[in-house]
């Protein structure tokens, strides 16, 4: 019998005296030592086995075939190891990449996004003992060095442990009571301008936001208000009309005399309740509007207008966290679309992905290109027939030319490669949409060598209004409409990774005076976790600077502040050395920012702080979106 044979048989063999072994006259702890010497064995004759066969251990996913972890990956790295990594990653529901869509379980990718990085703090944090314990670090860094990689070769050869999915059940956020709450509303600039014909089913054609301040509100009731010519009445020409939150469908509602509210020859009126929508507090909900045209629209002319609207003031109607009612107030939110009666040739609709990445940090070299850096995704849905996509165009804003080629991929398939430049065309795709169905396209860019004079470049990517052409089933030129826009991304090779801890804001009475509140102090914790390599962080107001800010009518403006006070895990930072200021590539120092406004003069006032900047090396500071989460809640000063 050959060695593997005999791995096999003896795994066998180990495997039946787990199931047949007795346990008369043992303890619980005598049975307990027995498990775990069967299970050391086990491991052992695994990892022979996956020596012998080159196959992975058993759980190991198929993308780790063949793989160990032989060098240090942080975010930006790319390859098979970053797929391998993901893998191993959504193999426990406490790690997972993603739980749908790109990086989830089946769907990896060979690049080290933000999911990655946020994916292995969890992994980080979870085998906290065997990977940070020795560096005396109590997070996860995000950093795959030394001690992470042995962790992950440890599991490649002894096999993931089963680690049951548990299902999530949310759980709705304690409310504050007694707070009275404000509501706006405010039209999406996509979907616009977009075009319909008969038997349309299920198009975007508008697009809502709701806003809430001061409080929570649960939405309860929302009225649309559609004008249109005065030949015919709405429901004639458009059978059902849905509301959508994203990609989830919240009520719909088929059109008739008694679903109507309002039926006449220039306005109709179509309610959406009951809602149960929760807009957050000082946050927003977008919503959707989709129509269904009929199959014979009756409408004014071969073509008309439909402008749909929450035209009144009350509108939109909910519940605060007072339990007052509140109605939306603010400037009237129109959108228009058309129906065209003779438009039977494909459509085909352009907009953004959800999982379009978001406004953040992506890292390059000094020292050779990057390659495969996903910059936008979009997706392009055809309705009336089924359509083929000829060419895509984008809109590529580069500061300093940081990259070299742009790539198209439709899911995991690529497209085409071209330079980048400002307007890039790929060609000659023949990428086939079937009728009521949706392609995701990504965009994903390669990166020069970079210079300084390159580093916090912005990179942007969108499509316009035709930029996509193609042709239906019966040859005709389809009709596209749409616009999907990328988030802006700021280009570095070293930079610092920004993650709140938290933040407060309290009310403080000067003990010299009689009067009410005159003080606000605000604190603001945060991590940044060097990438790239060591990031020294400056004593002057090029390091980190905290502000007072003051909100009133919406229009914010910096306010003089006093008692200023940074922190760099626990030492001053104004007086701190050189080597206390030092964060080392792939780990993390803790900042504590703190601050008070002392010229509080006006009621009604709202105050907050924020950080204002985040620089390092003296040269190099963050973009104020990119630091746009380190700030408090606001407060409302009443004397």
């Amino acid at each position: 019998m050959n060695r593997l044979k005999k791995i096999i048989a003896v795994l066998s063999i180990v495997g039946m005296v787990g199931i047949i072994a007795p346990v008369q006259a043992q303890t619980a702890e005598e049975l307990q030592v027995q498990i775990d010497a069967l299970l050391a064995s086990l491991a052992t004759l695994q990892a022979q086995l996956t020596t012998l066969t080159g196959a992975p251990a058993a759980g190991v996913p198929a993308a780790c075939a063949g793989i160990t972890f032989t060098v240090n990956l942080a975010q930006g790295s790319s390859g098979n190891d970053v797929k391998c990594l993901q893998a191993l990653l959504n193999t426990d529901a406490v790690t997972q990449v993603a739980a749908t869509g790109v990086g989830s379980l089946g769907a990896e990718t060979i690049y080290f996004g933000p999911l990655t990085f946020a994916a292995v703090v969890k992994f980080q944090n979870k085998y906290a003992a065997e990977v940070l314990a020795s560096w005396g670090l109590t997070q996860g860094t995000g950093f795959v060095g030394s001690t992470t990689r042995a962790k992950l070769n440890a599991i490649l050869t002894a096999g993931v442990p089963v680690v049951p999915v548990v299902p999530v059940v949310p759980v709705e956020p304690e409310e504050e009571t007694g707070v009275e709450g404000a509501l706006d509303v405010r039209a999406l600039p996509i979907p616009s301008g977009v075009e319909v014909g008969p038997s349309a089913s299920d198009v975007a054609v508008a697009g809502f936001q709701l806003r809430a301040s001061d409080s929570s509100i649960t939405v309860k009731r929302i009225d649309l208000t559609f004008n249109h010519a005065s030949t015919t009445t709405l429901r004639n020409a458009v059978s059902h009309v849905a509301l959508y939150d994203g990609d989830n469908a919240l009520l719909g509602v088929t059109l008739s005399r008694d679903t109507v509210i309002v039926d006449n020859a220039t306005t109709s009126v179509v309610r959406f309740s009951p809602l149960n929508v929760i807009v957050p507090k000082n946050g927003s909900k977008d919503l959707i509007v989709r129509v269904t045209i009929a199959a014979n629209p009756a409408i004014a002319g071969t073509s008309e207008v439909i402008t749909v609207s929450l035209a009144e003031d009350t509108a939109v109607r909910g519940v605060d966290a007072a339990g007052l009612q509140q109605y939306n107030t603010g400037t009237t939110a129109t959108r228009d679309f058309t129906i065209n009666s003779e438009l039977d040739q494909g459509v085909l609709t352009v907009k953004s992905n959800a999982s379009n990445p978001v406004e953040g940090v992506i890292f390059g070299s000094d020292t050779g290109t990057t390659l495969g850096i996903e910059l936008f995704r979009f997706e392009v849905k055809a309705t009336i027939q089924p359509v083929t996509v000829e060419e895509v165009t984008v809109v590529l804003t580069d500061a300093s030319s940081t990259l070299s080629y742009l790539h198209l991929y439709d899911g995991e398939t690529l497209l085409a490669t071209e330079i980048a430049a400002g307007s890039v065309t790929f060609e000659d795709l023949e990428v086939d949409i079937a009728k009521d169905a949706t392609k995701v396209f990504t965009v994903e860019a390669d990166l020069k060598e970079l210079t300084s004079a390159m580093a916090g470049a912005t990179v942007h990517v969108e499509v316009d209004t035709g930029g996509i052409t193609g042709f239906d089933a019966e040859d005709n030129d389809v009709v596209s409409g749409g616009t999907a826009d990328g988030n802006s991304q700021t280009v570095y090779y070293v930079a610092p990774v920004v993650t709140l801890v938290s933040q407060g804001i309290t009310e403080t009475e000067d003990p010299t005076t009689s009067t009410l509140t005159e003080w606000f102090d605000g604190t603001i914790t945060f991590k940044l976790t060097a990438q790239g390599e060591d990031i020294v962080i400056p004593t002057t107001t090029a390091g980190i600077v905290i502000s007072g800010w003051s909100v009133t009518d919406n229009e914010a403006a910096g306010v003089t502040t006093t008692s200023q006070l940074i922190t760099i895990d626990g030492k001053i930072l104004s007086s701190a050395s050189a080597a206390d200021r030092i964060i080392a590539a792939g780990t993390y120092r803790t900042i504590v920012a703190k601050a008070r406004i002392t010229d509080v003069d006006e009621t009604g006032e709202y105050y907050n702080f924020k950080i204002t900047t985040v620089g390092w090396d003296t040269a190099h500071v963050l973009a104020d979106a990119l630091i746009a989460i380190l700030k408090t809640d606001a407060l409302i000063f009443v004397k």
